[in-house]
């Protein structure tokens, strides 16, 4: 049967898969309890590991042992000598030296095609899709170049974890049990060199774990402030660059750094006065050692064998010392990353679907508030105790001075937020009771500030519906007055038209180029429920007559809400909510509301009219 590599590594990913669901609803929210959950999700390939670097363990001990009894059983021979036979020593000598190789293979499978290669980005992927669910008001309350700095650092903590405990701490107990077993056999005497060193070695690493981790847990959290400033100066480059502010930008980013550079500098001291430790401790185990070891020799108490076992042992163990201490370092301050990460990732997200949530069903189109009052967690409600009714197919147009809470609304309808109380409906359905994914995939919305992601423009206009063709989306911006600008599009990769990439948050293109893109993808989703936030703002008069048009076409049959500022937009609306407060203070046509004394009728000379002042009360 011929070997198949592609057919081998297929097997091997099916033991770590990338796409495998976590065995949790939320993340824990202590290190080691994530650990032990990130564990469970590769026992054969941790077993494995462990196993195996246990086996290396041992047979490096062993090393010394084979040298040691070559000695006294072939070269200096004594009554003392081991009484191993030469099948015995046959077997010593295979497994101190053959099965070193064969170990080390059979570990780098799991350990270098594997777990170093797809466990964390595993892991990676788990965390990032728990933040996804997080709501609205999670993002608004943190950097997000922070939260991506710990969904990252999670994963890559983790791995660092997960493969000091397999491959390190494991192969080091396996030795040093061995390594004692071996001198005890010797001479207790010879031990005690050793033994003292390993106590006064725990006690310091002891000692040494916890302050480094808590050192590492702030050095890392002034890290991701630093990370977050950045990233936060290059989603606002636009206003940073308008404002001439990139001067003070720096500085901002310096202020996070000197303190990340304090943060780092004492895990820095930390480790060079217990690295300075550590030499004066080896040096003196290695002596006692050494001056043990001759004087047994000379009183005939030792073989040379056993002197040739013993010493190579301690300068294998001086050897690993420093190793072994910076792995145990990293490991638990890497442990101080884990939690200082799990401490943002594994926050329950405080809106969340409800237990075996059905999805919605949009039949019509109605939309019901019963009652809805929201108050963003402030003390004054934004949305007082509010209840209207949208007929399918209608058309409403929300207007009002800014913070009348027209916005919220919108906000409200998508559940970005929940209500404080009262309920909002859809065909009669809560849409607290149902998963918010369903909800809005059938709300199609354009935002008065229009962000797209940085990918092509074809896949931006389809992230409404993936599933389009490329002729459907194609139609969609020809629709929204896109195509032409669109042919034009070209990216540093040569990528042209539909294929060009927009930049992040679509920074490349005009105010207006956007939101003919988010038109294009609100026309293309084709969903039943279709929510306007100024979404011709940024055009100019031509261009915004043209979409006026297309606008009406595709909101036929559909239920529209529009959040306008310039009133002549929605003259055609079949009612008007004018917004006060929180409150909706007066409702009617544009000619119902003209001829009544209000808000509206302010609002509308002041457009109309220059600014010109209306009387009071009007």
């Amino acid at each position: 049967m011929a070997f198949r590599p592609q057919a081998w590594l297929r097997w091997l990913d099916r033991l770590l898969p990338l796409d495998q669901d976590p065995p949790y609803t939320h993340p824990p929210t202590g290190a080691w309890g994530y650990i032990r959950a990130a564990i469970g999700q590769m026992r054969l390939v941790s077993a494995t590991m462990l196993t195996m670097s246990v086996l290396y363990g041992i047979a490096d001990a062993l090393l010394p042992v084979l040298l040691g009894v070559t000695i006294d059983k072939y070269i200096l021979p004594s009554a003392a000598s081991p009484t191993l036979s030469d099948g015995q020593f046959i077997a010593l000598a295979i497994f101190a030296l053959a099965a070193r190789p064969i170990l080390f293979a059979a570990e780098g499978v799991m350990t270098y095609l594997l777990f170093h290669s797809s466990f964390d980005p595993m892991l990676t992927r788990q965390a990032h899709r728990h933040v996804l669910a997080q709501s609205f008001s999670f993002f608004q309350n943190e950097f997000a170049g922070r939260v991506a700095n710990k969904v990252t650092g999670l994963g890559r903590a983790t791995h660092e974890v997960v493969g000091g405990l397999m491959e390190a701490v494991s192969y080091v107990f396996a030795f040093g049990l061995v390594a004692l077993t071996i001198l005890v056999s010797l001479s207790p005497w010879l031990m005690l060199p050793l033994g003292l060193w390993m106590l006064a070695y725990v006690a310091g690493i002891v000692w040494l774990v916890p302050r480094l981790q808590a050192r590492n847990k702030l050095a890392f959290k002034a890290k991701s402030e630093v990370s977050g400033r950045i990233v936060d100066a290059y989603t606002n480059i636009q206003t940073v660059q308008l404002f001439g502010n990139a001067r003070n930008e720096d500085r901002f980013v310096m202020q996070a750094m000197r303190e990340a550079l304090q943060r780092a500098r004492s895990v820095n001291v930390l480790m060079y006065l217990a690295d300075l430790a550590l030499e004066l401790l080896n040096a003196a185990m290695i002596l006692a050692l050494f001056l043990l070891s001759l004087w047994f020799w000379r009183q005939g108490l030792v073989t040379a064998g056993a002197i040739a076992i013993a010493l190579p042992l301690g300068f294998k163990v001086m050897a690993m010392s420093n190793w072994v201490m910076h792995m145990a370092t990293n490991i638990f301050a890497a442990l101080g990353t884990v939690q200082e990460s799990l401490d943002t990732v594994s926050i329950v997200p405080d809106m969340q679907d409800k237990p075996q949530a059905p999805a919605l069903a949009v039949g019509q189109g109605r939309i019901e508030f019963q009652n809805v009052s929201f108050s963003y967690g402030a003390s004054s409600a934004v949305v007082k105790d509010l209840s209207f009714v949208i007929e399918p197919g209608e058309k409403i147009a929300l207007v009002g001075p800014s913070g009348a809470g027209k916005s919220t609304l919108t906000a409200l309808l998508l559940r970005l937020f929940d209500v404080d109380a009262g309920r909002i409906l859809i065909d009669g359905q809560d849409i607290a009771q149902v998963t918010r994914d369903s909800l809005r995939a059938n709300i199609a919305m354009v935002t008065q500030d229009t962000s797209l992601l940085h990918r092509s423009v074809a896949e931006n206009i389809a992230y409404g519906r993936p599933q389009a063709s490329r002729a459907e989306i194609e139609a969609a911006a020809q629709r929204a007055s896109a195509a032409a600008f669109i042919a034009d599009l070209a990216d540093s990769e040569g990528q042209r038209g539909l294929d060009a990439r927009v930049g992040e948050r679509g920074v490349k293109l005009s105010g207006g180029q956007r939101q003919r893109i988010a038109l294009a993808r609100v026309l293309l989703k084709d969903a039943a429920i279709v929510v306007f936030d100024e979404a011709t703002s940024a055009l100019d008069s031509e261009t915004e007559a043209q979409l006026q048009a297309q606008l009406e076409l595709v909101s036929q049959n559909k239920t529209v809400l529009t959040i306008a500022h310039r009133l002549a937009t929605i003259q055609q609306a079949d009612r008007i909510f004018v917004m006060e407060d929180g409150r909706i203070v007066q409702e009617g046509s544009h000619a119902q509301l003209l001829e009544q004394p209000g808000l509206y009728a302010q609002l509308w000379r002041r457009q109309a009219g220059g600014f010109e002042a209306a009387p009071r009360g009007a």
